[in-house]
Parts: structure tokens; sequence; C-alpha cells
């Protein structure tokens, strides 16, 4: 019989509201522009499109990159010194729909350093915090009447169910089957898969980033869509969507049948 095994580890893709631009190979300053829905994906065109953004390249890699909603207001705006890798140095900016401040905060080679502070809708101060070389180093939180509250972490990542990242690894690993057509052909390799924890925690828009074989790609995908609901992710005490990526390693040996997860 064969042996094999299944591999998987999970990684976040980004930080929380993370911003993914297209990769651009062009020395000269330009400027591309970009589409996305309801769940951020990315759209060929405006149509459909519920925001929208501008990379503003100074040359190759570094530039501006401002967010819009979809009535022209702008949403947020960040500093880039490197826009291909996500790299934030400067000053980081976020707008309600209304126009009125969000958040401001200074990052250092994708790092905050620096002051980060938050408005509520009405313009009254919601966060004081203090960064230095991305760790913070405390501050101070208001309710929307300019009240003092209780310090509280600006971002809290998505848990996980059934105890946590490790209890997450040994469901998939329990119900995932390697695909008879896959094991008959010996296919093996690694399978991306993509997938977002909405604000209400729900394992939502699952899809391949990077396949193998429709028959292995599709298992993975079922595996992770049924996932049980997490504890959604905040930021700056709001519930938000944030994307993960899972890749699923598939390896055949000879001998008989066996299979094994484990976790980065």
């Amino acid at each position: 019989m064969k042996k094999f095994y299944v591999f998987c580890f999970l990684l976040a893709a980004g930080s929380i509201g993370g911003y993914n631009a297209t990769a651009q190979i062009n020395n000269e300053p330009h400027t591309v522009k970009e589409y996305f829905d309801a769940a951020g994906e990315k759209l060929s065109s405006a149509e459909g499109a519920v925001e929208w953004s501008e990379s503003i390249y100074q040359d190759s890699i570094r530039g501006v990159v401002q967010g819009y909603y979809a009535n022209g207001q702008l949403k947020w705006r960040s500093e880039y010194e490197n826009i291909r890798l996500h790299t934030v140095h400067g000053t980081s900016e976020m707008w309600y729909e209304s126009g009125q401040l969000r958040r401001r905060a200074r990052v250092s080679h994708g790092k905050r350093d620096g002051e980060l502070v938050s408005y509520h809708p009405n313009g009254t101060l919601k966060r004081r915090e203090l960064y230095k070389e991305g760790e913070s180093l405390g501050g101070e939180c208001f309710d929307a009447a300019g009240k003092p509250v209780a310090f509280y972490a600006f971002e809290r990542m998505p848990s996980p169910p059934l105890g946590g990242f490790n209890g997450m690894l040994q469901f998939i690993g329990k119900n995932m089957r390697y695909p008879a057509e896959a094991l008959k052909k010996n296919v093996q390799g690694k399978v991306f898969i993509n997938f977002y924890v909405d604000t209400l925690g729900v394992v939502r828009n699952v899809h391949i980033k990077q396949g193998v074989h429709p028959s292995i790609d599709n298992e993975a995908v079922r595996v992770i869509a049924s996932l049980p609901a997490w504890e959604p992710g905040y930021q700056d005490g709001n519930p938000v969507t944030v994307s993960f990526t899972v890749p699923v390693t598939f390896a055949i040996q000879n001998k008989k049948i066996k299979k094994r997860i484990s976790a980065e």
C-alpha cells in the first residue's frame, strides 16, 4: 500500500485590514487603480465595486497607496517604502465615510513606531498609544463621550475553535482524505488555500490561491470550508475581517497508508 502524509501550516496573510497591491515593474512614476468587492476581493473593473484604490508609484516600489469609499470619499492613505512587499514607512491614516479622521499612526519599515491616535465617529479621542519598533508601550482609551475606559489592545487576531490552532489543525488532519485519483496517479504537492474569517467569525470565501491537481485542491477546500466558527478578530475594539492562507502539503510514500498533520 501507499503511505501518504498531509502537512498543514496556518499563515496570517498580512496584518488585519492589510492591503494587497498588484506587483508592478516600472521605474517611472505611474498610478495603478484597482477595484474591490464587499469581501475585499479584487475585481477586473469598477462594476460591482464597493471600494477602490490608487497606488501612486514614485519609482518601481516606493509611493503612496490611497483607498476610497464607493462615493469617492478617501478611506485610508499610507506611505510605502515598498508597495509590492506591502511595507509601510511613514504616515498611515484612515477616515470614516463622513470624512472624520478615524486613525493616524507613524510606521517605520513596516512596524508602528511612535504615536497612534484614533477617534470616534463624533470626533472625540478614542485611543492614544505609543509604539517602539512595533511593540506597544501602552496608552489610554476613551468612550464616545470622552470618558476614560480600561485600556485594551489595538489589534486582536481571530481565534480558531476546537482548542486553538493546534485543535484546528487536528480537525483538518482528521477530516482530510487523500483523493483516490491522486493516490493512483502519484499526484503530490503543496496546495495554498486562502480564506477569510469575517466579523462574525464565519469562515468564508475559501478558494485556491495556488493549486496542484483538481482532486487534491477540491479536498483541501472542502475541509477548510467545513471549519466551525472562530472568535472574530478585532481592531480598535471593532470586529474586522481577516485573511488567512493555509498551505497543505500532500506527500506519498510506498508502504502502508498513514496520515499526519503538523503546525508551523
